[in-house]
């Protein structure tokens, strides 16, 4: 014998209510602590100069490229360290080398080539304390950057305009994060 179930009639506007309600990110309610992104910001006004500078640390490595026995490290945003790793157990930092909004390199004989925000540019590296800008093919990335917002979906701490340009974004836990997407 089956059995009838029957189920309590709820008008279409209270399941309609109930599943949008359900839907909706209250504003307000934000994880105290969360691993996302953090902006790196350019206050360079000439951010398409490249040029060399003293050693500094490193504060948002990224890849690491060796050639000879140069070791040259992406500090994603600001530009690439370059350290002498001729003793491999006395590695010395020579200098940097600042490009703004840089995520990414690759050498080939003596040229660097390196993004500069939506740049493609490549240097001359035969004299790595003087290097020299051969070539700029402006344009050539697509920046996520310039929407201000992560390459990835999740919690951001949200660009400040006033700290400068978005020239990269690094993961890092964040406090009280107020962007989302």
């Amino acid at each position: 014998m089956l059995m009838k179930y029957s189920f309590p009639k709820l008008p279409v506007a209270a399941i309609v209510i109930a599943i949008a309600a359900g839907a909706c990110i209250r504003t307000n309610d934000y994880p105290a602590k969360v691993y996302g992104y953090k902006p790196i910001y350019s206050t360079n006004s000439h951010s398409k100069e490249i040029s060399y500078s003293a050693s500094r640390p490193v504060t948002h490595a990224g890849k690491i490229y060796l050639k000879d026995h140069f070791i040259y490290q992406v500090d994603q945003g600001t530009g690439i360290h370059i350290m002498d790793a001729s003793d491999p157990s006395h590695v010395v930092s020579k200098g940097f080398l600042v490009v703004d909004g840089c995520e990414d390199l690759a050498i080939s004989g003596h040229h660097l080539y390196v993004n500069s925000i939506t740049d493609l540019v490549t240097i001359d590296i035969s004299d790595i304390t003087h290097p020299v800008e051969v070539k700029r093919l402006d344009s050539t990335f697509y920046n996520n950057h310039l929407s201000e917002v992560p390459p990835s979906s999740g919690y951001f701490e949200c660009p400040d305009a006033s700290k400068g340009t978005v020239t990269a974004w690094y993961q890092d836990t964040i406090n009280n994060p107020k962007c989302f997407y």
